[in-house]
């Protein structure tokens, strides 16, 4: 069976800042996307490098609570994207209309 890659490129102006406290905040960046009538969020979680040589996620209360949940999703590591100049990591998820 053949399949076909389709690339989405979501502009840097389409993304909303969205703390992780509520507020507005660069460490969580939230874009919607519709596929096939079907209605998701991509969630953008900033990273940044640290002294232990690991990636982490920016903002410390969102690596406490999410990284668990993470590393339980894919332990194989992250490809990340940039957006306005920060690096981050992608998820996307579907929510009801």
């Amino acid at each position: 069976m053949r399949t076909t890659n389709l690339t989405l490129d979501i502009p840097d102006s389409a993304w909303m800042e969205s703390g992780w406290d509520g507020g507005d905040s660069i460490d969580r960046l939230l874009a919607q996307v519709t596929i096939m009538g079907t209605g998701h969020h991509i969630e953008a979680y900033r990273i940044e490098d640290r002294d232990d040589g690991c990636v982490h996620l920016a903002n410390p209360e969102m690596e406490e609570e999410l990284m668990p949940t993470l590393q339980d999703l894919y332990s194989g590591g992250y490809e990340t994207v940039t957006i306005r100049g920060s690096k981050y990591v992608l998820f996307m998820f579907p929510h009801a209309n």
